[in-house]
């Protein structure tokens, strides 16, 4: 399991995410009490999650490519064992990262977008975890 540092990343940034979701409707709905004793400022936690995600994308990165050279090199290309649920959620989880990544740098995302993409992100690699762990061994 070449992910689980990245994941543990993920999973991380999706608690922050949380946090943020959590503490961003209850400002809203100006309920102070709580959401002030909930913990850190938004900004701070939206900035931490990204911190998160710029690191553990790098690292998720190089998981996929070292798992597509193993695959490769194993001749198993052309064979169905090459679209195994796992590896395409994996490449959805990273396509939905470097989604947030170029959006957060490009247009500025910040925030409640930013956290939900995260939460899908995280959802992703989540998946890729559980398919792993639940395949059936040959």
């Amino acid at each position: 399991m070449r992910c689980v540092p990245a994941a543990s990343l993920f999973a991380l940034a999706a608690v922050l995410a949380t946090l943020y979701l959590f503490q961003a409707r209850q400002l809203k709905r100006k309920q102070l009490e709580r959401a002030v004793g909930a913990g850190a400022p938004l900004e701070t936690l939206d900035r931490l999650a990204l911190r998160c995600v710029s690191i553990g994308f790098p690292v998720f990165t190089l998981a996929i490519v070292t798992g597509a050279i193993w695959i490769a090199r194993l001749g198993l290309l052309q064979k169905p064992e090459a679209l195994r649920p796992e590896y395409l959620f994996a490449f959805g989880a990273w396509v939905a990262f470097g989604v947030l990544l170029v959006a957060r740098v490009g247009a500025g995302w910040r925030g409640r977008r930013a956290a939900w993409l995260t939460l899908g992100g995280c959802g992703g690699t989540m998946l890729v975890i559980a398919a792993y762990f639940l395949r059936p061994v040959a």
